[in-house]
């Protein structure tokens, strides 16, 4: 995976859980406003989020521009979350669980 800029994730949940809203923020540096994010599931699952938006204006201080999500994961696991922007671009992994 290609990289020439920063990605930071700012999750909103201690432990994500299947079939809830789970929100993650964005920020990612880059010139293009093109943001993309998708998630996979160790079975091969892909999903992209169920909402995606610029946020403007921020008080999280990191470099690049924002970008707030929700996904909603259809089964438990180990997700791997992958965004991208022109150059940039970077995954995390989360365990997601049953409630």
């Amino acid at each position: 995976m290609k990289s020439d800029g920063e990605i930071w994730a700012l999750l909103f949940f201690e432990t994500a859980h299947t079939n809830e809203d789970e929100k993650i923020v964005w920020r990612v540096t880059g010139e293009v406003d093109e943001f993309h994010a998708e998630a996979q599931s160790e079975e091969g699952t892909i999903i992209t989020p169920i909402w995606a938006e610029y946020h403007g204006g921020s008080n999280w201080q990191r470099p690049g521009q924002e970008w707030g999500t929700g996904f909603n994961f259809p089964t438990a696991g180990c997700w791997r979350i992958t965004v991208t922007r022109a150059e940039t671009a970077g995954e995390i992994a989360i365990e997601v669980l049953d409630p």
